[in-house]
C-alpha cells in the first residue's frame, strides 16, 4: 500500500539546543527533517543508522575514528551500531533529511 503523509505541516520540536525537528514514523521506519542553528552540535552519541541528505549548509559527523563533512545536495550513510554525533560547520543553519 502507498502512503502519503502531509511532512510540511508537522510542527518543529527542540530536541537539544539550538537543534530542531519534524518526523514521522511508518511500518518501523523514522524520517525527520532536522536543522542545526549556526554553532549547534549535538552532544551525545547516537549509534542508530541513519541515511540522509544534507538540504542546506554543512554537516560534520563525528565517530571515534573520523570525521566527515557532508555538504548541501551530499548524501550520506552511517551504519547501524557506528558511534556517532553532529555539528554545523555552516555560517548558516543547515538542514538535513534523515531516514533510519
Amino acid at each position: 500500500m502507498i502512503k502519503s503523509f502531509q511532512f510540511f505541516q508537522l510542527d518543529w520540536n527542540e530536541t537539544s539546543p539550538g537543534i530542531t525537528q519534524k518526523g514521522f514514523e511508518s511500518d518501523g521506519s523514522r524520517f525527520r527533517l532536522v536543522q542545526y542553528a549556526v554553532d549547534a552540535k549535538h552532544e551525545e552519541w547516537c549509534a542508530r543508522g541513519h541515511i540522509g541528505l544534507v538540504l542546506d549548509g554543512e554537516i560534520e559527523f563525528e565517530t571515534p575514528e573520523e570525521k566527515l563533512r557532508i555538504k548541501s545536495g551530499e548524501a550520506f550513510e552511517i551504519p547501524e551500531g557506528t558511534p556517532h554525533r553532529a555539528k554545523n560547520v555552516a555560517s548558516v543553519p543547515s538542514r538535513f533529511f534523515l531516514a533510519d
